[in-house]
């Protein structure tokens, strides 16, 4: 009798009687997707101040640097291409150019369109040639010269490089800052701005500046939006690392890290989460779809290297030739990019796993690809610049690695010994 009066007693106040079944919901919730959290504690407000100062004066010492070896002119081979697509986009829309006489030059990076499987010319052909490389970095070229006219459009189109190696630096201290805190961020942008391989292919009129810079960024903006989920920056990391592929088309295997973190960011069971997810991804279609048509129309082919007949799967990239190369890579990355530091960056990355193993893997699936492919290619030189360069958008990866260790790493040695010969020795340690 007392149960039942507590039933009616409940009925009459609204409210479940305690020994009521729980209501069962009347609609399915949808749980937001699942973001990435924090890596680091948050900085006190005057070391992140700290930090942004110390980075603006590394930039701007960066800048001068360049600056003072920076001239307008490049005699390369590869630049000619890229210079001579920005000219043509700036006069004539596209990177085309059809000589107006039978003796005028023509650069060896330029190619005939072809549709013939054995790279014979096509019946109609009309004397126009392309470079070979996609159309990305003639792009940036073609600006400065349709905003400013040729005359100074053609000077600044040589800035192009040196702005977009400082922006990567740049870049390279925000996306480490968000996983190891500032101080080792501003370490990793001096490694980055000092590399041997850097600093010597920042004045040039080749692809890699502009490239690390699209990759750099499009990295950090992705990891912030996996962390804070907002359209803005999806749509912004797919656009940037599909421009990347747009400057080289190696780049396009960084789909790779964008298709892991949407997996890992989906709800499975929810199919708004899909149409979320599906920003970036949908943001880096649209550029490459652009350049597959594009090329499909001017040269036949989806890629430049296509009507080459150069780099084929089996002939100019072999399982053989990555057996045979990894040693020579190392050395490479050694000499001409990441001295001393190389061991501490890889051992950084796998310190990340412990951190979490998500953003481990998004951040692996970066560079081991890129190097893999390289290091398979039937062109590597021994050592120098011009093999080194092929990595250079594998070198941020590395050293947010970096970052990782000196921040989990050597700086928790310090915490676990103060004696005052460790507070001397292990800066010394961190900064050589």
């Amino acid at each position: 009798m007392a149960e039942v009066a507590l039933i009616e007693k409940s009925e009459r106040l609204g409210t479940p009687a305690e020994t009521d079944a729980p209501a069962q919901p009347t609609h399915r919730v949808h749980l937001p997707d699942r973001k990435l959290p924090p890596l680091i504690e948050p900085e006190p407000l005057p070391r992140r101040v700290l930090g942004l100062v110390t980075i603006v004066i590394v930039l701007a010492l960066y800048a001068f640097t360049l600056k003072t070896f920076w001239a307008p002119a490049d005699g390369g081979v590869d630049q000619n291409a890229y210079l001579m697509g920005g000219k043509q986009i700036a006069l004539h829309g596209s990177t085309r150019f059809t000589p107006d006489h039978p003796f005028e030059y023509v650069g060896a990076m330029m190619i005939v369109p072809t549709k013939n499987t054995d790279g014979s010319v096509k019946p109609d052909f009309d004397g126009g040639y392309y470079p070979k490389y996609p159309f990305g970095q003639s792009l940036l070229f073609a600006i400065p010269q349709m905003i400013l006219g040729r005359d100074v459009g053609v000077k600044w189109a040589f800035a192009i490089n040196p702005i977009c190696a400082v922006l990567a630096v740049a870049g390279t201290f925000f996306l480490a800052r968000a996983l190891a805190g500032s101080f080792a961020a501003i370490l990793a942008a001096i490694l980055l701005a000092t590399s041997p391989v850097m600093f010597v292919l920042a004045n040039g009129a080749n692809s890699h500046p502009a490239c690390v810079a699209c990759v750099v960024w499009g990295m950090f903006f992705l990891v912030r939006w996996w962390q804070a989920d907002s359209v803005w920056r999806g749509a912004l990391a797919g656009l940037l690392l599909a421009y990347a592929c747009l400057v080289r088309y190696s780049e396009g295997l960084l789909v790779l890290p964008i298709i892991a973190v949407a997996m890992m960011k989906v709800r499975w069971r929810d199919w708004r989460s899909y149409l979320r997810v599906a920003v970036p991804l949908v943001a880096w279609l649209i550029p490459i779809a652009t350049l597959f048509i594009y090329n499909k129309v001017t040269i036949g082919q989806l890629t430049g290297y296509d009507a080459s007949n150069e780099s084929e799967f089996g002939s100019g990239f072999r399982w053989e030739k990555l057996l045979d190369t990894w040693d020579l890579a190392l050395r490479t990355f050694h000499d001409m990019a990441l001295f001393f530091t190389l061991p501490l960056g890889v051992a950084g990355l796998i310190m990340l796993f412990a951190r979490n193993w998500r953003a481990a893997v998004a951040i692996l699936l970066w560079p081991l690809p890129i190097i893999a492919l390289y290091m398979s290619y039937y062109w590597s030189p021994e050592r120098g610049v011009s093999y080194a360069r092929f990595f250079l958008s594998a070198l941020p990866a590395l050293l947010v690695g970096f970052a990782v260790c000196v921040k989990f790493g050597i700086m928790r040695l310090g915490e676990l010994d103060r004696s005052w010969a460790n507070r001397i020795a292990l800066p010394i340690a961190a900064g050589v």
